[in-house]
């Protein structure tokens, strides 16, 4: 019998754990609907995954009909969309194989305690960031803290009950003590270099369920090897999604699948992550990848934030260009050639941007990720840096 895809649309507290239990007793997949968005972009949601029904974390079921269902199958356990940063987001299934070798996996390899040790789950579960540290909790049956927003005042009333591992995002860092707990989880494509010793960086993505990599080093049962052409990272792994909603498969003939991303192992074996191909700038033959010049930039004292995109270009192909928000407090901003002076003193000469613009705030996704293409289309209506 072909399972059924219930949505659970409630508020996220306990009971969000109690609504994925009930949902699997009943041999049905669940589908994490994100209430954050305006009710058009929940019902294109709800579209593209096809739910039959939506339940509440109260346990009310309504039933919904659509025409389209994702291609579901005995043994899936959840379908969850890709973050979409650029285009539109694809329904991932997994199935309760992939969810049990991605969370036993994680929980070896960070040595987690059953007996003294419990999860905070402060991102939203609509995301695998979230959702898997609801998954670590339901798997070993330990009481965890869902939290109904990213609160300081909640984070630390959690440790204060016990709480002794959490998963974090960028923007956290600033706003909450980490160093008081005994795991953090840091999933960033350029983690900043002076992190306290208790956090683990991950490498991972909505197609394997969460992190498979911590701090360069492959979780058991995860193998990585390299395109020869292209050096993008392709892994393959028991944890990785049983195929896309259409049915598709995530991975080549070899069982690999190809992530989108550049990177090599360094001279002690760790995995070094690049960038995202879509997100390096080739200009005048050479390739500029924007992470660690962005990091260059944030540690100026007027810059908060930066951005470095590829605007196309008919001589150079594209030109390197920069995006800054400043700091509140900076007296002056930043000039162009200031910039640039910065980066040539650490990198090639090519890298430098060639146009800079000041923007208010940088369209990110709600998990944080930077939507480079939104900020293509959003330049021509920035001022420029002189």
């Amino acid at each position: 019998m072909v399972p059924s895809i219930i949505a659970i649309a409630g508020e996220r507290d306990e009971r969000y754990a109690e609504a994925i239990r009930r949902i699997w007793d009943q041999g049905d997949v669940f589908f994490p609907l994100d209430l954050r968005l305006s009710p058009a972009l929940q019902s294109s949601q709800l579209e593209l995954v096809g739910a039959h029904a939506i339940m509440t974390t109260d346990g009310e079921l309504h039933l919904c009909e659509y025409g389209h269902r994702a291609m579901v199958q005995d043994g899936d356990a959840y379908i969850v969309l890709t973050s979409g940063t650029t285009g539109t987001p694809k329904a991932v299934i997994h199935t309760h194989q992939s969810v049990r070798s991605s969370v036993e996996a994680s929980l070896a390899a960070l040595a987690f305690d059953p007996k003294t040790d419990r999860w905070i789950c402060a991102l939203p579960p609509a995301h695998v960031g979230g959702l898997s540290v609801i998954l670590r909790a339901l798997h070993t049956r330990t009481p965890v803290d869902i939290l109904s927003s990213f609160d300081p005042i909640a984070i630390e009333e959690a440790q204060r009950r016990g709480a002794t591992h959490i998963s974090i995002v960028r923007a956290a860092l600033a706003t909450v003590d980490i160093s008081r707990f005994k795991t953090v989880l840091y999933g960033a494509q350029a983690p900043p270099s002076d992190l306290p010793k208790n956090v683990v960086t991950t490498y991972g993505m909505t197609e394997t369920g969460s992190g498979v990599v911590y701090d360069g080093t492959p979780l058991q049962g995860v193998e990585i090897t390299f395109d020869e052409t292209s050096s993008e990272i392709l892994l393959r792994a028991p944890m990785l999604a049983r195929a896309y909603g259409d049915g598709s498969s995530l991975t080549d003939r070899d069982g690999y699948f190809h992530s989108g991303d550049l990177g090599y192992f360094n001279d002690e074996g760790k995995l070094c992550v690049k960038g995202r191909i879509t997100d390096v700038v080739n200009t005048g033959g050479e390739k500029v990848f924007p992470a660690p010049v962005e990091e260059l930039l944030e540690s100026h004292p007027s810059v908060r934030e930066a951005a470095i995109i590829g605007v196309p270009d008919p001589i150079w192909g594209e030109l390197v260009t920069a995006v800054i928000v400043a700091e509140p407090t900076a007296s002056t901003i930043p000039s162009l050639a200031e910039l640039s002076e910065l980066i040539r003193a650490h990198f090639e000469p090519w890298v430098a941007p060639r146009q800079g613009f000041l923007a208010p705030s940088l369209p990110r996704t709600n998990l944080g990720k930077l939507q480079r293409n939104t900020l293509r289309t959003l330049i021509e209506q920035l001022p420029k840096l002189n």
